[in-house]
């Protein structure tokens, strides 16, 4: 198949041509049946396999050392979220793994720790988020986890996996009873306190 430009053969058109329904890759004025790529039209990349865009592609694509994720045959620039592809869960940002990106991402309803545009799943630490501090457990809060935490030359407590600064009580820690005051253990208190518990 070849294109044809005001009657005859250029060997130059190189872009997506729309014949019968279907969009096909011609490259320098022909069909190259082989091609798999992204390929760039108005602005949009599209995925091409044997030529033709494959609409029915959904996954992760790597071009030129980038991941780009293909919805529907064409790269989604709207998402930005967490995507699993090969067992690891990476972060995409406008359509692109961002492997700059290390902080925390919010994902369904949860907190995951990323490292270079990867779920950390490794990560374990008291990470400070959105105006909170969050105790993170293998890439992700921990909401079951209530324990002191040492952290900064402090102990904190943390309350169902996040420092509780309302939190006043005594804990049971390691065989120990602590006092905890605004979500801080007072080793400076000493006097009666009251505990619904007993």
């Amino acid at each position: 198949w070849y294109y044809i430009e005001n009657g005859q053969i250029t060997w130059t058109y190189t872009s997506l041509v729309k014949y019968n329904g279907a969009i096909y890759y011609v490259d320098r004025s022909m069909i190259r049946w082989n091609h798999r790529g992204l390929v760039e039209s108005n602005g949009t990349l599209y995925y091409v396999s044997n030529s033709m865009v494959d609409y029915n592609f959904n996954d992760l694509y790597e071009q030129d050392g980038k991941y780009y994720y293909i919805k529907n045959g064409q790269v989604d620039k709207s998402y930005t979220g967490i995507y699993k592809y090969n067992g690891k869960r990476y972060y995409i940002e406008n359509g692109v793994i961002n492997p700059q990106y290390t902080g925390v991402v919010e994902n369904g309803g949860n907190y995951l720790y990323v490292t270079n545009g990867i779920v950390d799943e490794n990560y374990t630490a008291l990470t400070y988020y959105k105006n909170n501090w969050y105790y993170f457990d293998n890439g992700s809060i921990n909401w079951n986890y209530s324990n002191p935490i040492y952290y900064n030359n402090a102990w904190y407590y943390i309350d169902h996996g996040y420092i509780n600064w309302k939190f006043t009580d005594l804990v049971l820690y390691n065989g120990t009873w602590y006092y905890v005051v605004n979500g801080v253990i007072d080793f400076n208190y000493t006097g009666l306190v009251y505990h619904g518990g007993g």
